[in-house]
């Protein structure tokens, strides 16, 4: 038997993830397109929003 072998493993993530350079993904922060085999990162905090929506958001925030 060897001793270092390489395995290809999948992972399902349930909760956010630390890859080792010093980040943290949270689940909601990433979409996963599983055709294509590629990770999309996701910054909630980018989303564009419509006029009328940023003016709601921000009465919402004012109270």
């Amino acid at each position: 038997m060897r001793f270092l072998s390489r395995h290809t493993v999948a992972l399902t993530l349930l909760s956010p993830i630390h890859i080792g350079c010093g980040e943290d993904f949270e689940p909601t922060n990433y979409l996963i397109d599983a055709e294509q085999k590629l990770l999309y990162g996701f910054d909630p905090s980018r989303a564009a929003l419509s006029e009328a929506f940023a003016k709601k958001l921000a009465e919402l925030g004012e109270k």
